[in-house]
């Protein structure tokens, strides 16, 4: 993740809160549970859902009979992976246990997924807090593009709601699935091209790190294009290849989410570099020494341009000029400098 969001409480907050109460008021029966009630066991803002929406209630049943009819043990591995898996940032981090859904006591996995599917597709959207939450975060961010990719936009609330993700996927870690700590707007081809439904935890069956959506990373991730090869008459795309550094789990981890350097290089390298140079060389014409260019000043003045794009500035793709004009500076090619030169 190139950046954070920043976080803040809303009314799209309170469901999960509900759900949590539901949950800890069934745990706090112990070995004594009672029929379900929603004047018993949900909070008297749930039991309003409830009244208004007659699935919820059957939901919230089928869980509460089926997390009740558990032994004891397994009463308490639930409640704690509902507990865990809701530690988004600990999760995150691998600080907590993992609890996928195929991991939870067999008699749980079909009401957790019937209900918490359901929190997600019919309640939490409800009376449009969803949008208003998108409204409220538009306006409060200064960068509008998304922070998975740094190359889509990110749209006006008043033309549409934009995307959120489950980081944690709801198919394989349902009870996250209306936290808002988990739920991050994101660019359209970020979420239904790319992550779809990765499992940020693991791969392979190996735990693995990730960004935390809502915190600072203190990374600043870097792209480099050393061994690209630039386009030609026959090759009018180029070769290139983009290195994204620190090399850490965290920044792996994101790589395979969004395919950010494959991305990098396809839609955006392939497409843009003539027009880059191209826009160096209107540059370089207005900047021409009244004794003209040389090779050698040429090329310290690309270095000297590159250095006008800060490479953690993510307006108008800044993060890739950057490497892209410091690559040719230091490329020291005649079969590139000369014919430039010839050029101006």
């Amino acid at each position: 993740m190139l950046w954070n969001y920043p976080y803040f409480d809303h009314e799209v907050c309170r469901l999960h809160e509900q759900i949590a109460a539901f949950l800890l008021e069934a745990n706090n029966e112990g070995n004594n549970p009672r029929s379900f009630s929603t004047a018993r066991h949900c909070c008297p803002e749930l039991r309003q859902r409830c009244e208004s929406a007659a699935k919820l209630k059957s939901k919230l049943r089928a869980f509460y009979n089926a997390f009740v009819s558990l032994t004891p043990s397994a009463r308490r591995k639930v409640f704690k992976a509902f507990q865990d898996v809701n530690a988004i940032d600990a999760q995150l981090a691998n600080r907590r246990q993992r609890y996928a859904l195929n991991g939870l006591p067999k008699a749980i996995r079909a009401p957790t997924k019937n209900l918490f599917l359901y929190l997600y597709k019919d309640a939490l959207g409800a009376g449009g807090v969803v949008k208003a939450h998108w409204e409220t975060l538009y306006e409060t961010i200064q960068r509008k593009g998304c922070p998975f990719c740094a190359i889509e936009p990110l749209h006006y609330s008043g033309f549409y709601k934009q995307d959120y993700d489950h980081l944690l996927c709801k198919e394989i870690y349902p009870f996250a699935a209306v936290n808002m700590r988990n739920l991050v707007p994101i660019g359209r081809d970020c979420n239904t091209i790319f992550k779809r439904s990765k499992d940020i935890l693991m791969k392979n069956g190996v735990r693995r790190r990730a960004f935390r959506p809502f915190a600072p990373s203190g990374v600043q991730i870097k792209v480099a294009l050393t061994g690209s090869r630039l386009p030609t008459a026959a090759d009018k795309k180029g070769r290139w290849k983009v290195t994204v550094t620190p090399r850490r789990q965290e920044v792996a981890t994101w790589i395979d989410l969004f395919e950010t350097p494959k991305r990098y290089k396809k839609e955006v390298l392939e497409s843009n570099a003539v027009d880059w140079i191209g826009e160096f060389r209107k540059v370089a014409v207005i900047a021409k020494p009244a004794d003209g260019w040389s090779i050698q000043r040429l090329r310290a003045f690309l270095g000297k341009y590159a250095k006008t794009f800060n490479r953690a500035d993510y307006n108008e793709r800044h993060f890739l000029k950057a490497p892209f004009y410091d690559f040719l500076h230091k490329l020291d090619s005649p079969d590139f400098l000369k014919p430039l030169l010839n050029s101006l």
